[in-house]
């Protein structure tokens, strides 16, 4: 504070503040930085832009137990840990940063798939592919991408184990349709693929970063073939009551091909496709309607499946039940024995047989020797019937013979095999 008096005794003041420089300077330096080489042939300039500067500034840049380096900007051609000392010579403040330089030998990290399912179900597809099919694929590695990565991608098309269709991120007409730079700096590589089989394949990923490190991703594509079979039934359609066998059974038969016209498939072979009434696949190719159904029209309904389990669009067949002959209000079943079952047997089996009216009806069986060792006898209704013979008169493994033998008729002899547990 200053006051000044002159000799007429005027006065006049002022005041100036005096402080201390206790500023320091400002070190600025990059990030740790991860390169993919530094050495003699390959130096790397560590720079300290927007770092204090003017020539009361001094700059000292420290690594291990090497001596101080006096300069701005620093080349180095070894990696580790690098300071930089700025000090204010005007006041004596300094202030210290420092930079890791990172070689990087760490390949990028690869989200991998272990399977990819894809179905086709392009109704209009004729073949056994499908016609195109979108693979995504993230990644992430230790330096931040740039856009320079490199990928090699291979794919076991027609499933014979070998990887035949090989894609490189350097093909002029490299299918990329998208590669996008995301967070932590992750980049997703989209790949469309063309006409890929049915089945699965092993798709083999390789991923280079710009350092040349690389890491390889194996995934299995699994191709399925969705497109139903087509089918086209008969319509209308009318079936008789016939005879269905020897033993009189009456019965209106539909067999699978009577009502399905036509069917086929986009890759399953005509003759290797399941056509028939049930909706499993399984192999049941006729239906029969007995007499109680006559004059009614019925829903037949009829289904195809390819060699992929591909149930196809079942289609409807109306059935009508007709008996032109009168055959299921006049029955005449004839006096006959039919075949036992099972045979040969061990337990027990079962003999069928029809009358043509209600009687008595007589079981004979016979041993080799011509000796009857059964001899049944019971009251039957018209039509079909059985008797139940179990293994107790049986005395030893071998060929029997059985008849029938009623009021009036007597059914030639049938043979028997028994077998002795």
């Amino acid at each position: 504070n200053l006051i000044v008096t002159n000799g007429a005794g005027c006065v006049a003041g002022d005041l100036v503040n005096v402080t201390i420089d206790t500023l320091s300077p400002t070190v600025v330096l990059s990030t740790d930085t991860v390169v993919c080489e530094v050495d003699i042939n390959n130096p790397f300039t560590i720079l300290s832009d927007g770092s204090s500067s003017g020539e009361q500034f001094t700059y000292q840049w420290m690594f291990q137990n090497f001596p101080p380096i006096e300069t701005t900007d620093l080349t180095v051609n070894q990696a580790g840990v690098y300071r930089l000392e700025i000090t204010n010579t005007d006041n004596g403040c300094s202030s210290i940063d420092s930079i890791d330089i990172v070689l990087d030998t760490v390949p990028p990290i690869v989200l991998c798939n272990d399977t990819l399912s894809f179905c086709d179900k392009d109704l209009n597809s004729d073949n056994c592919f499908i016609d195109s099919i979108v693979i995504n694929l993230e990644t992430t590695d230790r330096r931040s991408w740039t856009g320079a990565f490199d990928y090699v991608l291979e794919l076991d098309n027609d499933g014979d184990g070998v990887l035949d269709q090989v894609i490189t991120s350097t093909d002029t007409d490299a299918p990329i349709i998208n590669s996008t730079i995301g967070t932590n700096d992750s980049i997703t590589i989209s790949i469309t693929l063309y006409e890929i089989h049915y089945g699965v394949h092993e798709l083999s990923w390789t991923i280079t970063d710009d350092c040349g490190n690389e890491t390889e991703c194996i995934t299995l594509i699994e191709v399925n073939d969705c497109v139903t079979p087509l089918a086209v039934c008969a319509n209308p359609f009318t079936v008789d009551i016939t005879t269905l066998n020897d033993e009189g059974h009456l019965g209106a038969l539909v067999t699978i091909s009577d009502v399905l016209l036509d069917y086929s498939d986009n890759c399953t072979l005509t003759e290797e496709l399941v056509a028939g009434f049930d909706v499993t696949g399984a192999l049941d190719t006729t239906k029969v309607f007995l007499c109680d159904l006559v004059g009614s029209t019925q829903t037949v309904i009829s289904f195809v499946t390819d060699t992929s389990a591909n149930i196809g669009a079942f289609c409807f067949s109306f059935v009508t039940i007709a008996d032109p002959q009168d055959l299921c209000t006049n029955p005449s079943p004839p006096f006959q024995i039919i075949q036992n079952t099972p045979n040969p047997f061990s337990e027990s089996t079962v003999i069928e047989f029809t009358i043509p009216e209600a009687q008595d009806i007589d079981l004979f069986i016979y041993d080799s020797y011509g000796k009857a060792i059964v001899n049944k006898r019971k009251f039957f209704e018209a039509g079909y019937n059985t008797f139940m013979v179990n293994n107790d008169a049986f005395l030893s493994s071998g060929i029997y013979y059985y008849q029938i033998q009623g009021d009036i008729e007597i059914t030639p002899i049938e043979k028997m095999s028994f077998i002795r547990l």
